[in-house]
């Protein structure tokens, strides 16, 4: 009976884990929980592997169910874990990306606190310094004076009220906005004049999924008394689909502005989607993803509550070339790392 009872478990992770492989082929519009199996894709493929070691000890036969499932997953593994190798170029520039969550953490209310944090925050900022191009997200008004102080030397492109920026050394030679119509997420872009060449940068935040605080609360426990942890589990949920869907249309607009761009194209920001999503598939259809490219280790970007998480991205025209890919941890002072590629045309 429990071994009965066993395989049918397996069976049913094997398909779930069949499903989420499918996410980012299919619109969520036709099954509305696919981008929650898209999240759950690196659990559902380790899941796999441990009803496959157990399987190998009880029935070989019944194993192959979920060895193909992860032989199917290795597909896609390298969206979330990458062994790439530097590659050396003569003629390369940098290029980073950062949601800096208004650098928050590097501001107080004390002015004796304030400058000390701040003193820090710029001490970390520094280290981006040689960076040729900034991307950056979520820049409030106390990160755009930090930000002018240190990249001093750059251009910068920004538009009031909007969160996103990009700052250059290279001269701006044309530039504009794309409108998501609010006021923390948008995407703005930049032609840029990199040596005898041109080449389009932008710099975009996809909607944010608004689902932070409920998931720390998960796991740290708590839940009102009426409501109960299950009601913050199900608006978890959807509110992370609903954004989604957001997202899906929002990235239209960045796609067709891209496919009108008579320049390369560097594609950076916090897209709040994961590598097994709708989002991440439609621009991987037309770009190249750095850090499959580059990467090494494991391509987690988030800092925040949720363990693991990939979000942040820079991408690539066709006639690009990444030749190294990291990201800067342990800053502490946004939810993000800053992402920084090295590229050569």
């Amino acid at each position: 009976m429990l071994r009965r009872l066993f395989w049918w478990l397996t069976c049913g992770v094997s398909i779930v884990t069949a499903l989420s492989m499918v996410v980012p082929f299919v619109s969520p519009t036709y099954w509305s929980v696919l981008p929650v199996l898209g999240l759950a894709f690196p659990v559902l493929v380790v899941a796999c592997i441990v009803l496959a070691l157990i399987w190998l000890t009880i029935s070989k036969r019944r194993a192959i169910l979920p060895l193909l499932m992860v032989v199917i997953a290795l597909a896609f593994m390298p969206r979330y874990i990458n062994f790439g190798a530097v590659s050396i170029a003569p003629d390369t520039f940098t290029i980073a990306t950062y949601n800096l969550s208004n650098a928050l953490a590097g501001y107080d209310r004390q002015k004796e606190k304030r400058a000390s944090k701040r003193e820090r925050l710029e001490d970390f900022l520094h280290q981006l310094r040689p960076i040729d191009i900034v991307c950056v997200q979520e820049r409030g008004a106390f990160a755009a004076e930090v930000l002018a102080a240190v990249f001093n030397e750059h251009y910068t492109h920004s538009h009031k009220g909007k969160g996103a920026a990009i700052l250059s050394r290279f001269p701006i030679v044309d530039q504009g906005i794309i409108d998501f119509g609010t006021v923390t997420n948008s995407c703005l872009w930049a032609d840029l004049r990199v040596g005898d060449g041109i080449v389009r940068v932008y710099s975009t935040h996809f909607q944010s999924n608004m689902i932070t605080m409920d998931t720390k609360r998960i796991l740290d426990g708590e839940a009102p008394a009426k409501q109960g942890r299950g009601f913050r589990v199900r608006r978890v949920f959807k509110n992370f689909v609903a954004n989604h869907l957001i997202r899906l249309d929002q990235g239209k607009l960045v796609k067709q502005h891209i496919a009108s761009s008579p320049y390369p194209v560097l594609l950076c920001g916090d897209f709040n989607d994961v590598p097994m999503s709708r989002l991440y598939q439609s621009f991987a259809d037309i770009l190249d993803d750095s850090f499959i490219d580059r990467g090494a280790g494991l391509a987690t970007t988030f800092a925040g509550h949720i363990p693991f998480l990939r979000i942040d991205y820079i991408w690539l025209s066709k006639t690009l070339e990444a030749h190294s890919h990291k990201v800067v941890k342990g800053s502490g002072f946004s939810d993000h790392n800053p992402v920084v590629v090295e590229v050569g045309i």
